[in-house]
């Protein structure tokens, strides 16, 4: 265990200044807010959002916990924020260019990303796991499978890092995955245990808070980007073809066993579900249910997992034809408003550079499966956000959203409050 500092960001805080304050934008179905993450020209895409919600002693307003991120940048390494709800500010919390000492070894790739790794326990304590798809300093292209053996040149491995907000501490746990990245975090609250899906190998790993490790082997070729826990005490994702993978802690004497299940996640009735992965999947409101999309038909599911039933919503946006690969827009970030209903942002089919055409927000009633479109997200300033990756809800009944802006390319934290009526999901 290594302390990477006793007060990070306590001298280095990057604030938004007050008088300025965020871009708003007004629309007829609600209010746009935007901030572009400062110094963020070479980390250009917010890819993890968490949430603290507060309120566990005075003064402890909501606030996010950001994943700055660096997709093909060669050499820029990844750094942890803060955002303060209320003051509209962001903190730095850690700049992995110089908390890892891995950092100044050249020609290995950096830790340019917190892929949808970030996550906050019951006791607000936050725990992130550092990825990597930028190529080394010097360098054009990701080789992660060139160099994999390679013992110059491989990744050092996803760290795990655990920042206390009580003693502004950030504390590096040491190499979770070797050689590998992580592309997701989730967190059992009740056991304090995280869990994470492993890049490139795509092994599932169970991780205590301290950084110790069971590694439970490899569960698919590609990386399935939901990963969550549910009430029933398991923890859920899929296998390459959609079949829905429990991990029960507690089963076989307390150790624990990883089991695939005879359900899997929907598809198009043309399709055998080969490659239809979970894209993103969140636990809903009751705790108990999954809503997640698939990869191939952007397939909006609710599932829960004391069924054997998967409800099928089908596509939220566009036409999927038997005649063509699947072009529709990419479901990148969910999450339910206060309203009950849930909140979908889509990227555009290829949409990493596009500046054309934006990331959409759409809100679906999971009781009814209407769906709405609520337009670009940003309103009018829109088109310039083009890539968007996570979502979280505060208490306030803003929705945040994790973005990449092309025009200047750097990453903005985006947000939504509605102005429509209740309509409380019955």
């Amino acid at each position: 265990m290594a302390i990477l500092s006793e007060r990070v960001g306590n001298t280095t805080t990057l604030a938004v200044q007050k008088e300025r304050g965020p871009r708003i934008v007004d629309v007829p179905h609600g209010e746009w807010r935007s901030w572009t993450v400062p110094e963020s020209e070479r980390l250009n895409v917010v890819y993890s959002v968490a949430i603290d919600p507060g309120g566990r002693g005075e003064g402890s307003s909501a606030r996010l916990y950001l994943g700055l991120s660096n997709e093909f940048e060669p050499g820029i390494h990844g750094r942890l924020m803060k955002f303060d709800c209320e003051n509209q500010s962001f903190s730095l919390l850690g700049d992995m260019g110089t908390v890892l000492a891995e950092a100044k070894q050249t020609l290995r790739p950096p830790h340019s990303k917190f892929h949808l790794g970030v996550v906050v326990d019951s006791d607000g304590m936050v725990y992130s796991a550092t990825h990597m798809t930028a190529p080394p300093a010097g360098e054009q292209v990701h080789r992660v499978f060139e160099i994999y053996n390679d013992g110059r040149r491989w990744f050092s491995g996803s760290h795990l890092l655990q920042y206390d907000p009580r003693t502004n501490q950030l504390i590096d746990r040491g190499i979770v995955s070797p050689k590998e990245g992580v592309r997701i975090l989730a967190l059992n609250p009740e056991l304090h245990e995280l869990y994470a899906l492993t890049y490139p190998r795509d092994h599932f790993l169970v991780i205590s808070k301290e950084g110790q490790v069971r590694d439970l082997g490899r569960v698919g070729q590609d990386n399935a980007f939901g990963l969550c826990w549910c009430k029933d005490g398991c923890t859920y994702t899929t296998d390459d073809d959609g079949f829905f993978l429990r991990y029960r802690p507690k089963a076989q004497g307390g150790g624990g066993v990883l089991e695939r299940l005879a359900i899997r996640i929907p598809d198009a009735p043309w399709r055998d579900g080969t490659g239809n992965l979970v894209r993103r999947m969140i636990t809903g409101p009751d705790g108990f249910t999954l809503y997640g999309a698939g990869t191939k038909g952007m397939r909006i599911f609710a599932w829960r997992p004391d069924s054997a039933e998967v409800r099928d919503y089908g596509p939220v946006v566009g036409i999927d034809r038997q005649s063509e690969y699947s072009h529709l827009p990419s479901v990148k970030a969910l999450a339910f408003g206060l309203d009950g209903w849930l909140y979908i942002a889509t990227v555009p089919y290829s949409g990493y550079a596009r500046s054309d055409s934006g990331c959409e927000l759409w809100r679906l009633n999971p009781r009814s499966g209407l769906a709405q479109s609520l337009g670009l997200i940003g309103g009018s300033n829109g088109g310039q956000f083009t890539n968007c990756q996570q979502a979280v809800s505060s208490p306030d009944g803003s929705i945040y959203f994790g973005m990449q802006s092309a025009d200047p390319s750097s990453a903005t934290l985006v947000a939504w409050r509605s102005k429509l009526p209740e309509g409380m999901v019955q």
